[in-house]
């Protein structure tokens, strides 16, 4: 049978509430009592009811995490990066998936609402939600986090990455090391992907190129098929065209490029350049090692988790965070 509370303050011989002290850690106990209490708990192996705890203390311990999937390592390095701020004022953390689908998103907020979450942190959230401001309907008094996205929702809080520097220096460096034909990849609705667009834009705008057909979509730049389907469209696009550099919106589409350069025996990096986005693991142990854009993405989620925890206190709302970017240069797109 389950051990509760009573169990611990029979056989420790003291009172529900002296338990209770010591498990929360809310209130002074004698050092003697404390340490029979917690000497009894370790005995019964007794394990506290959270819920109760929260529902005695009209307060909730649960932050609600929302994440396209995790098929890209990209968010599973945010959400530790949530979890281990979370864990340091002994929060825990739910974790749903919206597969990048609207509905589903706002499915998944209202669920965590329903759960008495203390706060919400959604990272890189549907773009359309977003402009139709969907979530101010939801939400109320909830503190709401967002991971990247378009920071001019002034209701909200943001911790974001300089994806704009990390765009222009990664494009930056192609241009210098003499690649003056490059191709943009980029995924569906994402406001990531739209930024890095227009920064790619306007870099073709600043060098007299055509931007119109050096941009390509290789559907949802998130899930499990994102490698297949990119090594798909760019095999087709390369088979036509070529080009001197391609410039991938996350390591997923470039190991996907990478696949179709394979078949077409095309040699990476001297036939062609190419530079990802995130730095996940992927990037350090593919062949060869990419080129990509550091988000710090574990500094991303501890920032988020920090920051929910402050508006939780606080009360204040609108908060932007802005972390820098590091152009990691590896194997793939190198200065000669």
């Amino acid at each position: 049978m389950k051990v509760t509370i009573h169990d611990v303050a029979k056989k420790a011989g003291v009172s529900v509430a002296t338990v209770s002290r010591v498990v929360n850690g809310n209130y002074p106990v004698n050092i003697k009592t404390k340490e029979k209490v917690q000497a009894v708990i370790d005995e019964l192996q007794f394990v506290p009811n959270v819920q109760a705890q929260e529902i005695k203390l009209g307060a909730s311990k649960t932050i609600g995490v929302i994440v396209p999937s995790i098929d890209n390592m990209f968010f599973s390095e945010v959400v530790n990066g949530v979890e281990r701020a979370l864990n340091e004022k002994n929060y825990s953390l739910l974790l749903t998936f919206s597969k990048n689908q609207k509905d589903m998103e706002l499915a998944c907020v209202r669920n965590l609402i329903a759960r008495n979450v203390a706060g919400i942190i959604i990272a890189d959230p549907v773009t359309e939600n977003m402009d139709q401001e969907n979530f101010k309907s939801i939400v109320g008094n909830v503190p709401l986090i967002f991971i990247n996205g378009d920071p001019s929702h002034s209701d909200f809080s943001f911790v974001l990455s300089d994806e704009v520097k990390g765009t222009r220096e990664a494009l930056d460096f192609l241009w210098e090391i003499g690649h003056k034909d490059i191709l943009f990849v980029r995924g569906n609705d994402s406001y990531s992907y739209d930024i890095k667009q227009e920064i790619f834009i306007e870099f073709c705008a600043q060098h007299s190129l055509d931007a119109t057909n050096r941009i390509v979509t290789s559907g949802d730049g998130n899930s499990a098929q994102v490698i297949e389907n990119t090594a798909r469209l760019l095999y087709d696009v390369l088979s036509k065209q070529r080009y001197d550099a391609i410039f991938c919106c996350n390591d997923l589409m470039a190991m996907g490029c990478m696949s179709a350069c394979k078949k077409l025996q095309i040699q990476i990096p001297q036939d062609l350049a190419l530079i990802g986005f995130d730095n996940t693991l992927l990037s350090k142990y593919c062949s060869p090692m990419l080129t990509t854009v550091d988000q710090h993405m574990h500094l991303l989620g501890y920032n988020a988790g920090g920051l929910v925890l402050e508006n939780i206190e606080t009360g204040q709302r609108g908060k932007r965070i802005v972390l820098n970017t590091s152009l990691i240069v590896r194997e793939s797109a190198a200065k000669s």
